[in-house]
């Protein structure tokens, strides 16, 4: 039974070989299966993983060709002084030209606010070349 099962399932796991056993009527333990596997050669090669082939990074031509942006909410631990009861969203924003960095905290956090937030951005590159 066990030549037979490992003939149609040649790189299937232990675990789960020994479940398929158990579904067609094997009731030895899955410590006697190993040593069945291992003693005639039968037990699973497993195939190794594919290389991972990394991409070639872009260059950047001109500032503001590509910005990375990021928001994340400002934890109120973080606060102090006046605006201790209020919520703050930080505002980062990276030229990958010039990797210059611009961050700001503002209370709001919408969509519509994002979009003038990126273009102050935008205003504060160009002044800077």
């Amino acid at each position: 039974m066990i030549r037979n099962m490992r003939r149609s399932n040649p790189n299937t796991g232990l675990i789960v070989f020994w479940v398929k056993l158990q579904q067609r009527g094997y009731i030895r333990s899955i410590s006697g299966l190993y040593r069945v596997l291992i003693c005639s050669g039968k037990m699973a090669v497993k195939l190794p993983n594919p290389k991972y082939i990394t991409k070639p990074y872009e260059q950047m031509k001109y500032p503001g060709q590509h910005i990375q942006i990021d928001m994340k909410f400002v934890p109120s631990v973080c606060i102090i002084g006046e605006a201790k009861d209020k919520k703050f969203y930080q505002y980062t924003e990276i030229d990958e030209y010039s990797r210059y960095r611009y961050l700001e905290a503002f209370e709001e956090h919408s969509t519509i606010f994002f979009c003038d937030v990126s273009k102050t951005f935008n205003q504060s590159i160009s002044i800077c070349y």
